[in-house]
């Protein structure tokens, strides 16, 4: 058989190439080349293109949205051997990426004050065997006149449009959203006063907190549960607390299969992080792979932080009161960034998005307030 001509395996004299079962192998490219090369024995690459994520707002007297997610679109080229690859082009923050006039995503928008940043979208030539694309999630909208501050949304992925950041609408004052996951959006609070959110992860959100008293939520890839600590796997929960977590900021877990073949797969199974709340001296704990990061609420501990998220997942809300040197969670790839908020003279920073995230935003009552930036 000759392998040029046919790339997979298939009868004699049938030209045709066919996609394999599923792909082992990657490589990720993060700046612009156009010397990139086609490796030996390959005839076939599946290329997925992601474009940058949107920056939060920050604030230092009211509410802050987050950035917008990067588009994404994907598609299978027909290579051979030794070949130059098109220009590869990998956007800033907020920028558009592409390979060659193949592949096309636009970066999401960054946040404007309370606004959430739109994602960006993806195009792909007709002529691609197994073209996809997805618009980013958009970044959550903090809308009231309080110290509010809500999480960047997820790039766009095979799991389809990435998931928004949380909206942030209370009429109190310090609460602050998770990121979004890859199609799995944050959490939105609601009629609450002190509060944050988990990030969302791979395919499913975390809950929505419209209660009056002090909480934290922490996200998974099914959604949230009764205790505060890190699930075990595809069928486990995230973290949810409203006054006591003996296994609060547990961080969840998941197996060690490639988080690629994951991806393409739609099998990002890890756990989300649990909680931490008031009374907590730990951190909230970090997604497992697909799994939010858990919310992190603490009155006066500096350097507080809230959970990453997992590969696809968001990272967890902040709301730190006037603890100093605190960090919303960060989304993991393709994940948005958590929102950071805080009443008094804090010095908080909005969670970073993961490549083609969007950052998170954030919001003190006088203090030093950094948003958080889109990934790159």
């Amino acid at each position: 058989m000759n392998q040029g001509m046919y790339g997979f395996g298939l009868p004699p004299n049938y030209a045709t190439r066919v996609a394999p079962p599923r792909y082992d192998q990657y490589k990720l490219i993060t700046t612009t080349t156009s010397t990139e090369t086609v490796p030996f024995n390959v005839y076939q690459m599946l290329v997925m293109v992601f474009g940058g994520g949107g920056n939060g707002a920050s604030s230092t007297s009211t509410f802050s949205g987050g950035g917008g997610g990067g588009g994404f679109a994907m598609g299978i080229v027909n290579v051979i051997p030794g070949q130059t690859l098109p220009t590869i082009t990998v956007g800033a923050q907020g920028g558009t990426s592409s390979f060659g006039t193949l592949l096309s995503s636009t970066g999401g928008a960054n946040a404007a004050t309370g606004a959430g940043g739109a994602g960006g979208v993806g195009t792909a030539s007709a002529a691609l065997r197994g073209a996809f694309t997805a618009s980013g999630g958009d970044g959550g909208t903090a809308s009231a006149t309080a110290t509010i501050a809500a999480g960047g949304g997820a790039a766009g992925s095979p799991y389809g449009t990435g998931g928004a950041g949380g909206a942030c609408s209370t009429s109190g004052t310090n609460a602050a959203t998770g990121g979004g996951g890859f199609a799995g959006a944050s959490g939105s609070i609601a009629s609450s006063f002190i509060a944050s959110t988990g990030g969302g992860g791979a395919g499913y959100p975390s809950a929505t907190i419209t209660a009056t008293n002090t909480q934290s939520t922490g996200a998974g890839t099914m959604g949230t549960g009764n205790l505060a600590s890190g699930g075990q796997g595809i069928s486990a929960l995230g973290g949810i607390s409203s006054t006591t977590a003996p296994t609060s900021g547990q961080s969840g877990t998941s197996n060690n299969s490639s988080v690629w073949v994951k991806m393409l797969n739609g099998q990002l199974d890890g756990g989300g992080g649990g909680t931490s709340l008031n009374t907590d001296t730990v951190n909230a704990g970090n997604g497992g792979i697909g799994g939010g990061g858990g919310g992190q609420r603490s009155a006066a501990t500096a350097n507080a932080q809230a959970g990453n998220g997992g590969f696809g997942g968001g990272g967890g809300g902040l709301n730190a009161s006037t603890a100093a040197g605190s960090f919303a969670g960060a989304g993991g790839f393709g994940g948005g960034g958590g929102g950071a908020s805080g009443s008094g003279a804090a010095t908080l920073s909005g969670g970073k998005g993961g490549i083609g995230g969007g950052g998170g935003g954030c919001s003190t009552g006088g203090g030093t307030s950094t948003a958080g930036t889109g990934g790159v």
